[in-house]
């Protein structure tokens, strides 16, 4: 019989104060202790979570990749979410071909008529104020009665000059549009990052952030990062079959907007007040600036204003240093560049620029 590895969960604790409440857990992988926290405004009772469903899309990511099993301790999941998490394992091993499923072991199943409460009749939205989530926002405007906004995936959990001006002209704009505001910060990527790239664990760990919300909320929107239906089949962090299957019988998760692009969803959120105060795509956090203008993602999005011919408007991204000759193609957004294209002028600089470097990447791929 083959032993696997074994990842524990030692401890779950609670702090609370008037303003917030610390959700503090201790776990043990390959025989070494972590310690990760999420800190929840008082908007959410901690003390009412009855099950642990919140750890399990973390813990499962590491455990695939790293070929483990889960120790849970007795604490409680509910059934619903480990029947679908084996259906999060056939999408992912279609991307890894991971082989070893890893056993929950220890644990007890809260059955779906004790997990399941009355509809709150609310809904919300992850909130990173970037154009996919404001997309998202402006589409189901009605529906969203919360946003969810994280501090410590971009923007590090001990950057308080950066949350604090965040944070500001966040509740400016949630007032503004008569929203609630969750705001949540977690040092979980410091861990995370130790054992899984976070690109492929991040959304885990907004499904997971979700599953905390479970008592508040009905439902949540994770906004899709797929320009077109042709990128679903490299969607393999976050696409519609693999997000709804995090739902776990008290929330449901809904990925929005697959398909659009962002040049057109740029035109949809023009029309939705408090964009331009908000809109933050840098992830770089140079220099403690809101958005720094020079990094790929501020330079990006400069040219996608441009090609929408909003970029007059993007007052919020400095665009004194904007050169589209400092772009440089990746993998990871080389879909979004080549649905710039579509947008560009055939006699433009942008044009030959673009077509220049997605040639020059095309023909590095092939070499």
């Amino acid at each position: 019989m083959i032993i696997f590895s074994m990842l524990k969960v030692l401890n779950i604790s609670f702090q609370k104060s008037l303003v917030s409440a610390i959700l503090k857990i201790d776990i043990m992988i390959y025989e070494k202790s972590y310690n990760f926290f999420f800190e929840i405004g008082n908007e959410l009772l901690l003390d009412q979570v009855s099950h642990i469903d919140f750890l399990l899309p973390i813990l499962y990511v590491i455990a695939w990749f790293h070929s483990m099993d889960i120790n849970l301790w007795w604490y409680y999941v509910t059934s619903q979410l480990i029947d679908n998490i084996k259906g999060v394992w056939q999408l992912y091993r279609q991307r890894w071909l991971f082989n070893h499923i890893p056993r929950l072991l220890n644990f007890s199943c809260l059955s779906e008529d004790s997990s399941v409460k009355k509809k709150k009749g609310k809904g919300g939205v992850f909130f990173s104020w970037g154009i996919d989530s404001l997309y998202t926002f402006k589409e189901n405007y009605v529906n969203i009665t919360h946003l969810i906004a994280i501090f410590g995936f971009d923007i590090h959990h001990r950057d308080l000059s950066l949350i604090n001006m965040t944070k500001k002209k966040l509740k400016f704009f949630a007032q503004n549009h008569q929203k609630k505001l969750i705001f949540v910060k977690t040092n979980v990527r410091l861990l995370t990052e130790q054992y899984v790239n976070w690109n492929y664990i991040f959304w885990a760990a907004m499904a997971s952030i979700g599953l905390l919300l479970d008592s508040k909320l009905d439902f949540l929107y994770i906004s899709s990062w797929l320009d077109s239906l042709s990128d679903r089949k490299k969607g393999w962090w976050s696409h519609p079959d693999l997000d709804k299957l995090w739902s776990n019988g008290r929330i449901r998760f809904i990925h929005f907007g697959e398909g659009v692009s962002r040049i057109e969803k740029i035109k949809v959120i023009d029309a939705l007040p408090g964009t331009y105060d908000v809109l933050r795509v840098c992830w770089e956090n140079k220099k403690g600036l809101y958005n720094c203008g020079i990094c790929e993602k501020c330079t990006r999005t400069i040219l996608e204003y441009k090609m929408a011919k909003l970029d007059d408007k993007l007052y919020i991204i400095p665009q004194e240093n904007y050169k589209i000759d400092n772009i440089m193609i990746k993998q990871a957004n080389y879909s979004y560049y080549k649905s710039i294209l579509d947008f560009c002028e055939k006699k433009s600089e942008e044009y030959r620029i673009l077509t220049k470097k997605l040639k020059e990447y095309d023909l590095g791929l092939s070499s």
